[in-house]
């Protein structure tokens, strides 16, 4: 996902369009953490755009810079929603259960579904 400075929502919706029209086995949504040192990081860092220099929150999971059109909680709430909607499709809740795919993409999958309960909290 690493969204852009002038992503929307619709920008990065119509990236998860994508990858659902692909219908790979798994799909990873990142959020852009930028590693210290890099340009995005300087730049970030110059236009105070990092919110949080917590590292707990560094792990490409929470967000930690905005968009122009969308705050951090929004961002983490995009890439929540677009986890949950593509691992819930049946067809590929099938897929991966009855073993239709690599042992690895079943074993990602059930690690997923173990600690869905984590991220609808």
């Amino acid at each position: 996902m690493a969204p852009n400075w002038e992503d929307d929502a619709e920008k990065i919706k119509s990236r998860f369009r994508a990858v659902e029209e692909i219908d790979p086995d798994v799909a990873v949504t990142m959020l852009l953490t930028p590693m210290p040192g890099t340009q995005v990081w300087r730049q970030g860092m110059k236009q105070n755009r990092i919110e949080s220099l917590d590292l707990e929150k560094w792990d490409a999971l929470h967000s930690i810079m905005p968009t122009r059109h969308l705050s951090t909680k929004e961002l983490g709430e995009l890439c929540q929603r677009a986890n949950r909607e593509f691992f819930s499709r049946p067809h590929r809740i099938e897929r991966n259960r009855n073993g239709y795919t690599s042992p690895f993409v079943r074993l990602k999958f059930e690690t997923w579904q173990s600690s869905a309960h984590l991220v609808n909290a």
